[in-house]
């Protein structure tokens, strides 16, 4: 069942969850935006601890949002919930600190962890052009084209859950290599 729900697009699940309450098919929307909601936390928030708190009470206010709420454009409201839950974090550092913090702006640091800034976009570039034609392919077809984990599986041949870790590892991969060239 989660399985053939996987195959769904975002607006087919919310019109599923908008009938009757459905865990899975909110389970499923939840993995697919969490790297949205890192990507947003990440960007905004310095500290890990604070991160992992930001990404926790996102999925949980996205979570009540997608029971109660109809919701057209989920990755508008996903990036809305983020930010805000960032702004809220930073709010509450300031007041605790008795300073004003400021965003992580320039940094990478949604992978593995890594604070140090990211490599320019010449390096990204040169990067991307010594990974394999297959390797570039998955990267344009999931971030230019936006084509979703189920469609790069059966035009792969695969899953949904391979797919996401070979784009993980792809991605990694171009980073190093981006790091290793500066």
């Amino acid at each position: 069942m989660a399985q053939s729900l996987r195959n769904l697009s975002d607006k087919e699940l919310l019109l599923r969850i908008e009938r009757a309450p459905d865990h899975e098919a909110i389970g499923i929307l939840l993995e697919r935006y969490s790297h949205l909601i890192a990507a947003v936390s990440l960007f905004y928030l310095k500290d890990r601890d604070n991160v992992n708190k930001a990404i926790e009470k996102t999925l949980h206010q996205l979570n009540i949002d997608l029971q109660n709420r109809k919701i057209t454009q989920l990755n508008r409201r996903v990036y809305h919930i983020a930010t805000r839950q960032c702004m809220q974090i930073l709010q509450e550092s300031r007041n605790l600190e008795g300073k004003t913090p400021q965003p992580a702006t320039g940094k990478n640091l949604f992978i593995g962890g890594r604070t140090d800034a990211a490599p320019p976009a010449a390096q990204l570039t040169a990067a991307f052009r010594r990974l394999a034609p297959e390797d570039q392919e998955y990267l344009q077809d999931f971030y230019l084209n936006r084509q979703p984990l189920a469609a790069l599986a059966r035009k792969n041949g695969t899953t949904a859950r391979q797919v996401l870790i070979k784009i993980r590892r792809i991605r990694q991969q171009l980073f190093e290599q981006a790091d290793s060239a500066s």
